[in-house]
C-alpha cells in the first residue's frame, strides 16, 4: 500500500482497538517520489498523544534507516535527547515544507502548514529536500 504521507487512519490499524492507544502502528519505508530514492526502511508511526509526547526519548540513537512519523504535528523539540536528528516537516501530501539537523536542547520551529513531522538521522540529510514528495510504503510482513 502506498499513500501520502498522513492518510493512514486509525481504524485501518492492524492492532485491536483497545493496543492502538499504545502502540505504534506499523513501519514504513519512506521514499522520496521526486528524487526516486528510498529515505528510511524502518519508521514508525507515533500518532496518539502518549506515542508523540515519548517520540524518541528514551534511545541512545537512531540507525539510518530508522525514524518516526509523528501524525499530527507541528514542532518538535529535542530536550532530554542525547543526539542529533534530522527533522522533516510535511503537509498532508507528503510535500517537504523544512527541514533541518536539530541538536539535543534545540527546538524546531512552529509550521502551521505542516502536518506530519519525520524524525531521521542526520545521515539521510541530503536525500530529502525542501518541496520534495515523500510517501510511504507499509511494511509487509514475512511470509513463511
Amino acid at each position: 500500500m502506498v499513500s501520502f504521507i498522513g492518510r493512514v487512519s486509525a481504524s485501518k490499524s492492524p492492532l485491536p482497538p483497545g493496543e492502538r492507544r499504545n502502540a505504534v502502528v506499523g513501519r514504513y519505508h519512506l521514499i522520496n517520489v521526486t528524487r526516486g530514492a528510498v529515505v528510511a526502511t524502518a519508521v514508525e508511526r507515533a500518532h496518539t498523544w502518549r506515542q508523540r509526547a515519548r517520540g524518541l526519548l528514551g534511545t541512545s540513537s537512531l540507525a539510518a534507516s530508522a525514524g518516526l512519523m509523528l501524525d499530527p504535528c507541528r514542532q518538535v523539540h529535542m530536550r532530554g535527547m542525547t543526539y542529533p536528528l534530522y527533522v522533516v516537516y510535511c503537509n498532508r501530501r507528503g510535500r517537504v515544507l523544512a527541514g533541518r539537523v536539530l541538536w539535543p536542547g534545540q527546538r524546531g520551529p512552529f509550521l502551521w502548514r505542516a502536518a506530519v513531522v519525520i524524525e531521521l538521522s542526520p545521515a539521510v540529510a541530503t536525500q530529502v529536500g525542501l518541496g520534495d514528495i515523500l510517501v510511504w510504503h507499509e511494511e509487509t510482513p514475512a511470509s513463511d
